[in-house]
């Protein structure tokens, strides 16, 4: 689940981004997610499990993006679930990616959970023609629900009463993340989706988009984070 070297729609990014890449046609969340990753190597870790993951392909192989940058993904597992995804420009020119981990939660019912954390942020409404707005209260879902928000705290939460629990998203790396759920009509069109199984999901995105991009000179390296934790309430 990584978005990389681009977010979304590549024609939404700003024009850095686009620039990097060079291809006809542009699938949504960058080039990353659709290639098999090498597994580098898995070690115990306390009484977890430390997994390394590269794609060998993002150093100068990939179509349409010709740029040399190592790019390793590391998922530590034990009480909480650790992802970095680390970018290191292995050439010489600059590189500018936008990205995310692109994480889908299990609610009880989105209906009644909550997000908090987001409390009075500005965010990018792409529903209403990218409009930018500002969160009063925490994020309760109604409707469809595509926002970027902006400026973020490292940590964010998402409440789900029925469930009595609270999941945590602690990130690093990042001030921006995307919030979304697809509801009735949207969930329909997914082919990898039940109908109804935009009740049971909420999907948080710890990210670098909008304005909150990653720009990488040359031997320039940065990692992006989150810890994912689990409490009863």
């Amino acid at each position: 689940p990584v978005c990389w070297p681009w977010f979304g729609n590549l024609q939404r990014n700003p024009q850095a981004v686009q620039a990097m890449y060079h291809g006809e046609q542009a699938p949504a969340h960058g080039l990353a997610r659709s290639r098999d990753w090498q597994l580098l190597g898995i070690e115990e870790a306390g009484d977890g499990l430390r997994i390394e993951f590269e794609l060998p392909e993002a150093q100068g192989e990939l179509p349409g993006w010709p740029h040399d940058v190592e790019l390793k993904l590391v998922v530590e597992l034990g009480d909480e679930l650790k992802l970095s995804l680390t970018s290191r420009n292995m050439g010489n020119t600059p590189v500018t990616i936008s990205q995310a981990l692109h994480s889908y939660f299990a609610v009880s019912d989105v209906r009644q959970a909550r997000v908090e954390g987001v409390e009075g942020l500005g965010y990018i409404e792409t529903l209403a023609d990218w409009e930018q707005r500002q969160q009063q209260g925490p994020l309760a879902f109604a409707g469809e629900t595509d926002r970027i928000y902006l400026d973020t705290p490292q940590t964010l939460s998402i409440v789900d009463p029925h469930w009595s629990r609270r999941i945590t998203l602690t990130s690093s790396g990042s001030r921006s993340a995307v919030i979304w759920n697809p509801w009735t009509e949207r969930a329909k069109e997914l082919a990898d989706m039940a109908d109804d199984g935009w009740q049971r999901m909420l999907c948080i995105e710890t990210a670098n988009v909008w304005d909150d991009l990653v720009e990488l000179r040359p031997g320039a390296s940065h990692s992006l984070g989150v810890v994912i934790g689990c409490e009863m309430i």
